[in-house]
């Protein structure tokens, strides 16, 4: 199995504004790989904007029609609540 874990928090402690549209660029090349598994690892990251929460969701629901997965581990109490609030949950493995 190809897998990719790409470290979130150390480039985007804040996925805001610009840093989001960068996050949401750096997402679509990862949707556009051969990886089976994309792990992104928030441990760092304690704000996400609804462009790339949204963007984030599209990229798991593409990726699980092609039989790949996308999941977010480490992720910090406030991003974990948000995930939880959209029914987006299930990306996460702890």
């Amino acid at each position: 199995m190809k897998k990719v874990v790409m470290d979130v928090g150390e480039k985007y402690p804040d996925i805001t504004g610009p840093t989001a549209e960068a996050f949401i660029a750096e997402l679509l090349k990862l949707e556009k790989s051969p990886y089976e598994e994309i792990v992104l690892d928030f441990k760092d990251t304690t704000a996400i904007s609804s462009m790339a929460m949204g963007t984030l969701f599209s990229t798991y629901q593409s990726l699980a029609s092609q039989n790949r997965s996308i999941r977010i581990v480490n992720p910090s109490k406030n991003v974990s609540r948000l995930f939880k609030l959209v029914n987006m949950s299930e990306i996460i493995t702890d």
